[in-house]
């Protein structure tokens, strides 16, 4: 993407960091893999909600979650890139376990969804081991005060006082929770929360990859809106147009 931003390069304090859809704006938890934070969707405010991922691998409990020291089973988070309607990011882990070698690399992108007070993450596994890899993930969620407040009370800032307001339920579903990954192999599964609504509204018949496709749909419909009456600059020079580029 022309709009890429490595994360690594970036000194934005980390609950400033966000990506929207135009619809809801999330708040990635930098150094994890799928962690995710407060989620803003006026009316919709998701307010101290956190999202962890904690995987069983062959039977065994791995954290998403960043912990100093090495004796520790957490995935390493290993960097990733801000786009304008997505964050991209990738992790590994590698360690030996009582019942052999788990090693495997993963990849996610974080996408605020553009018609619905949400977000999904699909995230792609590949098992660098020998063996089967079975792999587990359990969302681990703190909703804080999901709730819906009255346009007119929304500033600048949230509003934080939850009293006197609409709570909403959180909705979570999954795809691919469970993976049995051949060797040398790569599965992919999604997990979706959306704030309001019940299961009798929240529901995915096409699956959540056809929610991925219209969000990205209505993103490339907007960025072809928005750029058209931009002037762009060509060289043959592959070094002086990445300089325009990024201009």
């Amino acid at each position: 993407s022309d709009f890429a931003i490595d994360l690594n390069r970036l000194a934005t304090p980390p609950n400033h960091l966000w990506v929207g859809s135009g619809y809801t704006s999330v708040n990635p938890v930098l150094n994890s893999v799928l962690g995710v934070g407060d989620v803003m969707s006026p009316p919709v405010s998701g307010h101290g909600f956190k999202f962890e991922a904690l995987f069983i691998a062959n039977g065994d409990t791995i954290r998403d979650h960043f912990v100093w020291g090495g004796k520790v089973r957490n995935i390493l988070y290993t960097g990733g890139q801000w786009q304008p309607d997505r964050i991209i990011r990738r992790g590994t882990y590698h360690r030996m376990h009582a019942g052999g070698l788990i090693s495997f690399e993963i990849r996610s992108h974080l996408i605020p969804l553009a018609d619905k007070s949400g977000f999904l993450i699909r995230y792609e596994v590949k098992n660098r081991t020998s063996t089967p890899l079975d792999l587990a993930m359990v969302p681990l969620i703190t909703t804080g005060k999901p709730a819906a407040y009255p346009l007119k009370e929304w500033g600048f800032m949230p509003p934080a006082d939850p009293r006197n307001n609409d709570t909403v339920k959180v909705n979570v579903l999954q795809e691919g929770q469970h993976l049995d990954i051949a060797p040398q192999q790569s599965r992919t599964a999604y997990v979706a929360v959306v704030l309001g609504g019940d299961a009798n509204t929240v529901s995915a018949p096409a699956g959540l990859q056809a929610w991925e496709k219209q969000t990205a749909a209505i993103w490339e419909k907007r960025l072809g809106g928005a750029l058209k009456n931009i002037p762009v600059l060509t060289s043959n020079n592959a070094a002086l147009e990445s300089y325009y580029k990024r201009s």
